[in-house]
């Protein structure tokens, strides 16, 4: 358990019950295909990659990014916490990243998939101090050494800090819904 932000999610859907954007089925069979074999400590790499995995989903459909998380959770048997990271971020130097190294050192000695919501609050692309910018790379070296699955959630991809794009593996886009 991760105490707050911190809250576990589920679904009771499985894939097959979701009618997907054809926009969005792509990157997630994609992401299944990672995911779908957890690697182990003795044999990290698995179809094409090494631990950690590392996805986006970006675009407005928010309950759909929810439940695709839930369903990569639950493929993999894993519990899954959904993380706010608006509720994260600090005005304060150093307790952004403080509050973000507290969740990975809590869900490092367990097996869970972690969901960060709303990464526009903290990787969105935009002029910063140099104070702030070190503790970006703090977080990203952070997220870099979390040794699970995280997936993030975001509304624009086009106005995600490119450093933090570059450590995804894989990007969903969710459109809105019709």
């Amino acid at each position: 358990m991760i105490a707050k932000p911190a809250i576990l999610i589920s679904t009771g859907h499985t894939w097959k019950d979701i009618r997907w954007n054809k926009v969005t089925v792509p990157g997630l069979e994609a992401m299944r295909q990672f995911s779908g074999t957890p690697p182990s400590k003795t044999n990290p790499k698995v179809k094409g990659t090494s631990l950690p995995y590392r996805f986006l989903f970006d675009g407005n459909d928010t309950h759909l990014k929810w439940i695709a998380a839930a369903l990569v959770a639950k493929d993999t048997n894993k519990p899954i916490y959904r993380i706010d990271l608006s509720a994260l971020v600090s005005a304060y130097i150093g307790e952004t990243e403080k509050n973000i190294s507290q969740i990975f050192a809590k869900a490092e000695s367990r097996d869970f998939v972690l969901f960060f919501d709303e990464a526009d609050a903290l990787f969105g692309t935009r002029s910063t101090p140099v104070s702030k910018e070190k503790e970006e790379h703090g977080i990203l070296q952070a997220l870099e050494s979390f040794p699970g699955t995280i997936i993030f959630s975001a509304k624009q991809k086009s106005n995600l800090d490119h450093a933090f794009l570059r450590r995804m593996q894989i990007s969903v886009t969710f459109p809105a819904a019709k």
